[in-house]
């Protein structure tokens, strides 16, 4: 099963304040942030990205003390997975979580439903983490024409799927999901022949709709590949939240029963808006266009305590890690002995057994078998003694 999980606030019973999906569990039942990283094999990655997502939609996380909403009491939830681009993994995924937005009680839901509850279905990536949003689209596209709809009703479902993806050069323009693209043009990592033209002009910010379903807007950052200046950094990041807290909210809405199919033309207006604003003017709007169906704002006092909270639960998170690094060592030496033990066993006299694991490890040996081995010549000196004799 594909490993999917949910961040929650940290916390005595569960220290790094995250939460496995159990089997049969499905949160795309409810407005979601899918946030993939290009890396699966590193938690620091997997879990990192849900934190980042969870800060660009305005919630507060650790290390930011300006308060923000409570992640606990927020309608959206901010999930990591392991899903891969190879074909079994996004497959499992696509079959577990998305197929039974679309198909339940052996038949199709309509095509107003299935777009209703394609909006539940939110994903921030980086880097090369879009690669898997686009592998989902293709596997999701594949299912639903074997349900039964057709290429038209496919693409107006596939278009309430929405994508925010950063710091990639990879093609989305010609996806049918809604893509919205963010780009430092002087990040070397990922760049193109618009980069560079648009390096060498004057603009510091440059908003492209490359077609109805995707729009990207590059910038001239200070050239880091780095995911979190998108969430943490300055007039970009405001703008990012923006974006994502008015889409997330459309997301709200529709699970609430209304219908409101996503427009990113619509969405992405309020970026285009707001581009001669500064950072607090752009956060003072978002105060006025999300709210989150009424969730909990912390206080700056709330998200003081809370983040001295968080430092004691990654503290302790840290040293129960070591305890179990530890713990794993002795068992492992453990194992490394009786199979020492063992093998000297097979090749040596008791005695001389006994004296190898004493000298060589601090064997424990009662006052008879010490005095055995202390009357007792080793194999080396039987040998010699024997060698002695045959030159003789």
């Amino acid at each position: 099963m594909v490993e999917l999980y949910k961040k929650v606030n940290k916390s005595r019973d569960n220290l790094k304040g995250i939460v496995r999906f159990k089997e049969g569990e499905n949160p795309f039942t409810k407005p979601c942030l899918l946030c993939l990283s290009a890396q699966t094999g590193h938690d620091k990655s997997v879990f990192g990205a849900a934190k980042v997502g969870a800060a660009m939609a305005g919630c507060r996380v650790r290390g930011h003390y300006n308060g923000g909403y409570d992640i606990d009491d927020m309608p959206v939830s901010f999930l990591a997975s392991r899903v891969s681009e190879r074909e079994e993994s996004t497959s499992e995924f696509v079959d577990t979580y998305l197929v039974p937005l679309v198909f339940e009680n052996g038949q199709r839901v309509s095509v107003q439903e299935a777009c209703r509850r394609m909006r539940n279905v939110n994903i921030l990536t980086y880097c090369d983490g879009v690669l898997k949003a686009l592998k989902i689209e293709k596997v999701l596209s594949d299912r639903l024409a074997k349900i039964g709809y057709s290429n038209e009703e496919i693409n107006g479902i596939l278009r309430n799927i929405f994508v925010l993806a950063t710091a990639t050069d990879q093609v989305v323009y010609d996806s049918r999901m809604s893509v919205a693209v963010f780009r430092d043009v002087l990040d070397d990592e990922v760049n193109s022949e618009l980069d560079r033209a648009f390096i060498e002009s004057q603009d510091e910010q440059m908003v492209v709709d490359s077609s109805p379903n995707c729009h990207y807007y590059f910038y001239k950052g200070d050239g880091s590949h780095d995911f979190k200046k998108y969430a943490f950094e300055g007039r970009v990041s405001a703008l990012v939240s923006l974006l994502l807290s008015a889409v997330l909210e459309n997301a709200i809405k529709n699970s609430k029963g209304e219908n409101v199919p996503l427009d990113l033309n619509k969405e992405f207006d309020l970026v285009k808006r707001c581009l001669n604003l500064d950072y607090d003017q752009i956060v003072s709007l978002i105060r006025t266009v999300t709210n989150y169906d009424g969730a909990h704002v912390m206080s700056r006092e709330e998200a003081v305590l809370r983040d001295e909270l968080d430092d004691i639960c990654v503290e302790s998170a840290r040293k129960f890690d070591e305890n179990d690094r530890l713990t794993a060592q002795v068992r492992q030496q453990g194992s490394r002995i009786l199979a020492m033990q063992k093998a000297i066993g097979n090749y040596c006299t008791n005695t001389n057994a006994l004296r190898i694991l004493l000298e060589s490890c601090g064997w424990q040996v009662n006052k008879e078998q010490l005095e055995e081995i202390m009357n007792t010549p080793s194999d080396k000196e039987i040998l010699e003694s024997l060698d002695k004799a045959r030159k003789k």
